[in-house]
């Protein structure tokens, strides 16, 4: 159940230290402490596949002067990481540095020697001490994965449309995470329409991501999404890699027809596609034109836009019209409804929606007032005779239903209705349709055991073994997707417990 860890160490960076060093996601300044096997307690940290985030506890011995060594400190906002490297076993036949398990997490350790590592983000800290003596104190702390602490702090407002969703991950997090590394996502292979205000950065992203079938993980700053179809190849999982008890579990959650409701879409009312050239709109320079309104209600307007003001909304109103005109076009209280953006969510040469809200028009074809809120304005895209570059769409609404015929051959039909209230378009509903779908069509096998051999101590989420344990209802190809360790500093050995899902009903429902 456990294996011997040499020089085993806890590597610290302080926030501040970060923010005034190199750029993370290119270099690191050197550790501000590394807390050796000597001053480590215990580290218990457990790494997970998909939409759940990594999450740690360590335990030193109290900090003391007893040497510059041995003083450390733990902060909330630190980045650690835990690395230690497990012996090979005397007269053992593993072959290290070759394949999935010998390369350990990033690769192996020094020389060749499989090596465990874990970067995290530091919680809530805690400082004991019983009497006086260093080993009668302790320096105590909880963390999460980096990449998904650092998306969790951080909101997203932007829409993109016909973006492929691997695309738009790697956007969200270069625009509001850059410390993290995205840059290996690949595109999934499906086309979405999205519109976020304000969400939260980790929803947005586990969201884009379950759009495709892959696993999303973290490999130290590296943020990844590996397609089920491309892991492997399977290792198989022989006697000699897993202690007892072994466990089994399979649930009977199938859902093979799933209907989504969310409201309403939209539907095109009017466009004009027309782009010969960019006009500058500014608070006192704006730019009216009269939209056609066949319903009692603007669901939303596209505009082509160039943004140039680094700190200067972009604002669009609805007013009615009154004899040919806006009705009080400096008037925002005479406005029947608004909506605007923030400057740094604007592109530089794109397509942007502004949604309005429910307000029923108190006559057909209102204007549209494109302004900003100082001299400096955007640019939009127009035609030559100034009239602007738009799409305007009413209010549709929106339902989409999948189903998977071979699960219902399978199981009999199982329906479930989810309700979804922040799906604006039928693509984006029939997109989550679909994704819920792929979760929810086959129920899910999971099996967990403790690692017996050293090779077994490295798997990590994402890798692919196959498994034969008809005993142990446990036929068929697994993906690792949580490793528990707990590495006990005392004894300097590493316990790991694995938990795998049948490659077929992988991946979590969404809701």
């Amino acid at each position: 159940m456990t294996v011997t860890v040499t020089d085993a160490e806890l590597r610290v960076w302080h926030q501040d230290q970060l923010a005034e060093g190199d750029d993370e996601a290119d270099a690191d300044p050197d550790p501000h402490t590394i807390i050796g096997t000597d001053g480590l307690r215990s580290v218990e940290f457990a790494a997970h596949a998909d939409t759940l985030k990594d999450e740690a506890s360590i335990e030193c011995y109290h900090p003391s002067a007893g040497g510059p060594d041995l003083l450390y400190d733990l902060r909330v906002g630190d980045r650690i990481e835990f690395h230690g490297l497990i012996s090979t076993p005397v007269g053992g036949s593993e072959t290290w540095g070759e394949g999935t398990w010998g390369e350990g997490v990033w690769g192996g350790g020094d020389d060749g020697i499989p090596d465990v590592r874990w970067m995290g983000r530091v919680q809530p800290t805690e400082t004991s001490r019983d009497q006086i003596g260093r080993h009668n104190g302790s320096l105590s702390a909880d963390a999460t994965d980096w990449c998904g602490d650092i998306l969790s702090n951080r909101k997203i407002t932007g829409s993109w449309v016909g973006r492929d969703a691997g695309a738009v991950i790697r956007d969200i997090v270069r625009r509001k995470a850059s410390e993290i590394d995205a840059s290996e996502i690949p595109d999934i292979g499906d086309d979405v329409e999205v519109y976020y205000a304000s969400k939260d950065c980790w929803d947005a992203v586990t969201e884009l991501a379950a759009l495709g079938d892959g696993l999303l993980l973290q490999e130290g700053r590296k943020l990844l999404l590996e397609p089920i179809e491309g892991l492997g190849p399977a290792i198989e999982l022989t006697h000699d890699d897993y202690y007892l008890p072994w466990q089994t579990h399979t649930d009977n959650d199938v859902k093979n027809v799933v209907r989504i409701d969310s409201g309403e879409s939209r539907q095109i009312e009017h466009e004009q596609g027309v782009q010969d050239d960019l006009e500058r709109v500014t608070s006192e320079s704006r730019i009216t034109h009269q939209l056609r309104a066949r319903k009692s209600r603007v669901h939303s307007v596209d505009l082509y836009v160039d943004a140039e003001s680094d700190d200067e909304d972009l604002k669009v109103r609805l007013q009615a019209d009154e004899d040919g005109e806006p009705v009080a076009i400096d008037d925002e209280d005479s406005d029947i409804d608004s909506a605007e953006w923030s400057a740094s969510d604007l592109p530089s040469g794109g397509w942007q929606s502004f949604f309005f809200s429910d307000e029923i028009l108190p006559d057909r074809d209102p204007w549209m007032i494109i302004e900003t809120e100082g001299d400096e304005g955007h640019d939009i895209g127009v035609r030559e005779d100034g009239v602007p570059t738009y799409t305007s769409f009413y209010p549709h609404p929106v339902n989409f239903e999948a189903t998977d015929s071979a699960s219902i051959a399978d199981y009999g039909a199982r329906e479930i209705p989810i309700e979804k209230d922040n799906l604006r378009t039928l693509t984006a509903a029939r997109d989550a349709a679909i994704a819920e779908l792929r979760r929810r069509a086959y129920p899910t096998k999971t099996i967990s055991f403790p690692a017996r051999s050293p090779r077994a101590h490295l798997l990590e989420p994402g890798d692919l073994i196959s498994v034969d344990e008809p005993g142990e209802n446990a036929v068929g190809e697994f993906i690792v997707v949580e490793t528990a360790r707990t590495f006990d500093s005392d004894r300097v050995r590493l316990e790991t417990e694995i938990t795998a899902t049948w490659r077929k009903g992988v991946l979590a429902p969404i809701n």
